[in-house]
């Protein structure tokens, strides 16, 4: 579901912002139960209202040993968002190089 915001766009990131940290927590909270299709879906939809390199981070870290492709391609997500971070770049690398890719 996509919502369009045309006015007040000062007022709209910091729900947006909101809606992200809480949809990415809920995320957190299903995976440490061991629901990883759940998890997954709160992560999407926290990208969906503000993507973060946390977000995609989270995600890559349910695909980790699982699907080493989309693990990749979620941490160069976050590298993208976030290219100063050393740690998730790493991981970025070193899940491509899983993934048949050039680190």
């Amino acid at each position: 579901e996509t919502v369009v915001f045309r006015s007040l766009p000062d007022a709209v990131e910091p729900i947006r912002d909101g809606l992200a940290n809480a949809l990415g927590q809920e995320g957190v909270a299903l995976e440490r139960l061991g629901r990883l299709d759940e998890a997954r879906d709160a992560y999407l939809r926290s990208i969906s209202a503000k993507p973060t390199a946390q977000a995609h981070y989270n995600l890559a870290v349910t695909y980790w040993n699982r699907d080493w492709t989309v693990a990749a391609d979620h941490l160069d997500q976050a590298v993208a968002l976030d290219p100063a971070n050393a740690r998730i770049r790493a991981y970025a690398q070193d899940a491509r190089r899983h993934a048949g890719g050039k680190p």
